[in-house]
């Protein structure tokens, strides 16, 4: 492999020709493009698209790219004469690629292309409790990084400047949120913590009700006794809220109800109330709502004096005799 020490700290593979590319090297590793005389072994160098020679400081995991399409050879410098082997190799951009880890030459030679490069997996982090606001209109993606969502008239989807969103995992690059019932990615660079633990640990409640996974299971029918309100009696949603079947963190979440919606509320009781969603009944946590003036309670009726005679007596106004 050599010492990265040995050799000028200027890297000639920085300067390549355009048909040549190598990625991942030290400052120390050089790079030298091969005729036929210099791949040497002449099965090779009668027929062979491009050549390069990879020497000095090499370490593991640099990838070594020849325009054009093929299956590329490496003749390994540790041995003399050098040894040829195969090399598994991807495609990128129009040219070969393969992996190298200790100096000697790369040959392409012409074959079958060779597989596109792969795309590493982002690894995502589950989220609960996380809500988070875009900086930005932002495209809706399938997948992170991926092609953007379309809506039902095969329009690009985009979502809203300012909207706040609940999101339910995060790689490090991109949130997985919810719009309205659709859920997609966002890019995490144009979008900010608005509430709740976005870093993938667990989050403290009372917070914990902004999102609870959705049970498949038929809710169970309960009855509350609350107090009513009044018709005029108005609910904007903070948050994207668990819709309950009753005033309790245990109870069957029915669906999550989007961020700022205005429902009518019907009933309360303490630290929840229960609203209106399109006929459906539910309930949801008071600590998360903006309540409208019509949901104040009525204030109760001032007691007034009233003259009454006591028997045997006469009631003289005052100022009179």
């Amino acid at each position: 492999v050599g010492s990265a020490d040995a050799t000028p700290i200027i890297s000639t593979c920085d300067s390549l020709p355009s048909d040549f590319a190598v990625i991942g090297n030290h400052s120390s590793t050089q790079c030298s493009v091969l005729d036929g005389g210099g791949v040497g072994m002449p099965h090779l160098a009668a027929n062979f698209i491009g050549a390069l020679d990879v020497w000095s400081y090499v370490g593991a995991g640099v990838e070594v790219c020849i325009r054009g399409s093929g299956a590329m050879r490496f003749l390994d410098a540790a041995d003399s004469p050098r040894t040829e082997s195969a090399l598994p190799a991807f495609s990128w951009e129009g040219m070969t690629c393969a992996v190298i880890s200790r100096p000697g030459s790369v040959v392409l030679i012409p074959g079958p292309p060779a597989p596109p490069k792969p795309t590493p997996t982002p690894v995502s982090t589950p989220l609960s409790a996380c809500m988070v606001k875009l900086t930005h209109v932002l495209n809706f993606r399938q997948d992170p990084g991926g092609d953007v969502k379309t809506t039902a008239e095969e329009h690009a989807y985009f979502l809203p400047h300012d909207v706040v969103l609940t999101a339910f995992a995060r790689t490090d690059d991109w949130f997985y949120v919810d719009y309205h019932g659709e859920r997609g990615w966002i890019s995490a660079e144009y979008a900010e913590p608005a509430d709740g633990d976005c870093d993938g640990l667990p989050a403290p409640a009372p917070s914990s009700d902004l999102l609870q996974p959705i049970s498949t299971a038929p809710p169970v029918a309960q009855s509350f006794a609350g107090q009513p309100l009044p018709p005029s009696c108005m609910v904007t949603l903070l948050y994207a809220l668990n819709f309950r079947s009753g005033p309790s963190y245990d109870s069957e979440v029915l669906r999550i109800l989007p961020h700022s919606v205005v429902l009518t509320a019907v009933e309360r009781l303490p630290g929840w109330i229960k609203v209106d969603w399109y006929g459906e009944k539910g309930w949801v946590a008071e600590g998360f709502v903006e309540q409208s003036e019509g949901c104040r309670p009525a204030p109760a009726p001032t007691a007034t004096a009233t003259q009454q005679a006591l028997p045997g007596w006469t009631i003289t106004p005052v100022g009179e005799r």
